[in-house]
């Protein structure tokens, strides 16, 4: 039996999971060579590291044990602990998991996207992997003569960027990924450029205004998605799969996508109470992207409530129910959590600085990193001090009601924080005014707010004897049976 937001335990039994095992190796790969076990103990001398986690991915898991083996015969100085099963997405190095171990750094393998993590050191191991990359050459000459190509290459296949210089144009830039903890303005020299958090050899920047063609060289998955919004304002967009050899223009599904995108910050600026997803404890600045949201909220006329959940899914949200729109505070390839599923949208936080913050419009570039919109990023555009919400008025897009640009005029804001405080006051007398407009008032606004305490009106009960035993059997159990049956003879 189910009900709307919970579902019988019997369902966790009978589910079916779908799991698909991917091949991690091709034939001839032994597990040094595949994981580069050999690096990995260059670098952990090299750092006289005591401590290492090493992180898998779900795919990888069943190579973790050999690899702990292999490694321990190259470091046996070295302690090794094995992660899996990420509180969030496991592309991000899980530095809690790491520091619940006292881990001194973190060795991350397999699919990785690239974001810096907070304390620990770590070293990224994508796997080597054996492609035939002919196929590429003859795609391209087929469907594309574009000079001055610029190719992102998905982490998977960051093993062959040498490689794959003989199969591409002679102007092609590839480029190549940033290690964990590089500062992106550290790297910045003459001739380079940075852009998802990759390095490229050129002088001409990264931008709308400088359009080139550009190349992903990569499966269909999340980091192909945070690509083709980052670059959606381009014309010339291509994705090259390795597993398929196929080549396929991207931009059809662009404009769906966008319009999406725009239906979600509008749906932002109606919003009266925002709920801040945290969706990862490792990646540098979630802390100060989560004040800054929370800012951002607060300057706007709105309420914020900080949640974290773990793993989103429907039923954990749906528990909030007086939250409008929540903003997913992720790596750039877990922040589109978009279902609609959900009782409620999810939105990335370049949408809420879109719908909140006045100075910022929606430009030619997006924008999946959110450490790209915090102070000293290169899109950070800063708020006004103070919001004159009854300044200007627009029509909401999705409602169609009049409403003030930040969300709601400055009297109406008051006259319903008047009713709710006093509502309050006259419920509860124990409540204080400096709650206004917090948790108080929400709960002051169900219809339902769970069972009466009763405080002060119950008499006080006497402590008495509690059950002794264990589960399958408390002490007092056989003389309850044992007296139940002789009432009954």
């Amino acid at each position: 039996m189910s009900v709307a937001f919970s579902s019988s335990a019997e369902d966790v039994i009978q589910r079916k999971l779908d799991v698909q095992r991917k091949p991690v190796a091709s034939k001839g790969h032994d597990i040094e060579e595949l994981f580069e076990l050999k690096r990995c103990a260059d670098w952990i001398r090299a750092k006289a590291l005591q401590r290492v986690a090493l992180q898998f991915p779900d795919e990888l898991l069943a190579l973790a044990v050999e690899t702990v083996k292999y490694l321990t015969a190259l470091v046996p100085e070295t302690k090794l602990y094995i992660l899996a099963d990420t509180s969030f997405g496991s592309c991000c190095i899980d530095e809690v998991a790491a520091q619940h171990s006292s881990c001194d750094a973190v060795i991350h393998f397999g699919h990785s996207c690239l974001s810096s993590p907070s304390t620990l050191e770590a070293l990224l191991i994508f796997g080597v992997h054996r492609v035939d990359w002919e196929p590429l050459r003859k795609t391209l000459n087929a469907e594309t003569r574009y000079d001055d190509l610029l190719v992102f290459v998905d982490t998977k296949y960051c093993s062959h960027l040498d490689a794959l210089r003989e199969y591409l144009p002679e102007s092609a830039i590839i480029g190549r990924p940033l290690n964990p903890g590089e500062e992106e303005i550290d790297t910045l020299k003459d001739g380079s450029q940075i852009a998802l958090r990759r390095r490229f050899e050129t002088d001409r920047p990264l931008s709308s205004e400088h359009p080139r063609p550009i190349l992903w060289i990569g499966e269909d998955n999340r980091a192909l998605e945070s690509f083709i919004l980052h670059f959606s304002s381009w014309s010339s967009m291509w994705s090259f799969n390795p597993e398929t050899s196929e080549l396929r223009r991207e931009g059809l599904t662009i404009s769906r996508s966008l319009m999406r995108r725009h239906y979600l910050v509008e749906k932002a600026k109606d919003a009266a109470i925002i709920g801040i997803l945290v969706g990862t404890l490792g990646v540098k600045n979630f802390r100060l992207a989560i004040a800054h949201l929370r800012s951002l909220v607060k300057k706007a006329g709105k309420r914020s409530y900080t949640l974290a959940v773990g793993k989103l899914n429907v039923e954990k949200l749906a528990n909030f129910q007086e939250i409008d729109i929540y903003v997913y505070v992720a790596c750039p390839e877990n922040t589109f959590f978009d279902s609609k599923e959900f009782y409620r949208p999810v939105i990335t936080p370049y949408e809420l600085e879109v719908a909140l913050n006045p100075n910022r419009e929606w430009g030619a570039q997006y924008f999946t990193n959110f450490d790209d919109i915090l102070p000293g990023g290169c899109a950070y555009v800063e708020p006004p001090d103070t919001f004159e919400l009854d300044r200007e008025y627009d029509m909401s897009l999705v409602s169609g009601r009049i409403r003030g640009v930040g969300g709601g005029s400055a009297k109406s804001a008051e006259a319903h924080d008047d009713s709710s405080c006093g509502t309050l006051i006259k419920k509860e007398q124990t409540i204080s005014i400096v709650h206004d407009g917090g948790a108080g008032d929400a709960l002051s606004l169900r219809s339902w707010k769970g069972l009466d305490p009763q405080v002060g009106q119950t008499p006080v009960a006497a402590m008495k004897q509690g059950r002794d035993g264990i589960a399958a059997g408390y002490a007092e159990e056989g003389q309850t049976v044992s007296s139940s049956e002789s009432n009954k003879t």
